[in-house]
């Protein structure tokens, strides 16, 4: 067990992280705990793993957003993502309703000079722009498909994502050919509505 691994309020016993679940388990009591999200919708499981947070050197928790395992720093907050997760976890998401002021960041390019350690392999990680808007730079290890974003680096993402959305026009276009012309009366005449 792991020396911050959670307490039972009630019984104080040590409880466990139920395995394939997102809430805690006291064999004691027959208690469970879940643990709240905090502003990103990140829960942390206070299950310590063996790697170290890129920003601030702690050890980095197991914890759930959107229903997807990531790691998460319970110092600095920051989310270490496997590459393949970053999408279903931004299309999982709750719609962000959000100041636009308090979303638009412009970009900072000093951030592009950070050279972050990955947490699995310790080689620097390559800082690049996310490309689905939110002027947020990422840091990333290609070799071990991981993804460093910094505390409200993902809610920024989220909410950029989810208003180019909805700018985007509903594709499904009701367009009427009218049949019921001199030339074609020979079919019966009658509406019909394509969806394109």
């Amino acid at each position: 067990m792991t020396e911050n691994a959670l307490i039972c309020p009630q019984c104080g016993a040590p409880m466990t992280l139920e395995e394939g679940r997102d809430y805690f388990h006291c064999s004691f009591c027959n208690s469970y705990v879940i643990p709240d999200p905090n502003k990103e919708g990140v829960v942390l499981l206070e299950k310590a793993t063996d790697y170290k947070c890129p920003l601030c050197g702690t050890l980095l928790a197991e914890a759930v957003v959107n229903r997807i395992h990531i790691l998460a720093c319970p110092n600095c907050h920051g989310n270490l993502i496997p590459q393949p997760s970053l999408l279903p976890i931004i299309t999982a998401a709750r719609p962000i309703e959000a100041e636009p002021d308090h979303m638009n960041h412009p970009l900072d390019r000093s951030e592009f000079q950070r050279k972050l350690p990955c947490p699995r392999c310790h080689q620097p990680m390559i800082s690049y722009e996310y490309g689905g808007g939110g002027s947020v730079v990422l840091q990333g290890c290609e070799p071990c498909a991981l993804i460093w974003l910094d505390f409200g680096e993902l809610t920024r993402i989220i909410y950029s994502v989810q208003q180019a959305q909805k700018q985007v026009p509903d594709k499904t276009e009701e367009r009427e050919v009218d049949f019921d012309r001199e030339d074609t009366r020979s079919i019966s005449p009658f509406k019909i509505i394509w969806k394109l």
